[in-house]
């Protein structure tokens, strides 16, 4: 997996959060726990902050950057929850 810092923002992983060793998190970011990061999945927080809650899932070679604001997740409905 691939854990980079930017500047001086290292991303923090919760308790129990697993990032796939194809995976990039980078710079500001925050993992919940239990949370999971998915192959090929990047997430950047290199612009501005991104926040992904408790039991959420990122994958399916998302990429998660937002160039205007930051970025939080909410929670699933439970039929998406797997």
């Amino acid at each position: 997996m691939a854990i980079r810092s930017f500047q001086q923002h290292i991303p923090r992983l919760g308790a129990r959060a697993f990032v796939d060793r194809s995976a990039v998190v980078l710079g500001d970011v925050e993992i919940g726990e239990d949370s999971s990061v998915w192959p090929l999945t990047v997430i950047r927080g290199d612009m501005h902050r991104i926040r992904i809650g408790a039991h959420q899932r990122a994958g399916r070679q998302r990429a998660a950057h937002h160039p205007c604001r930051a970025v939080q997740s909410r929670r699933l409905p439970a039929a998406d929850r797997r």
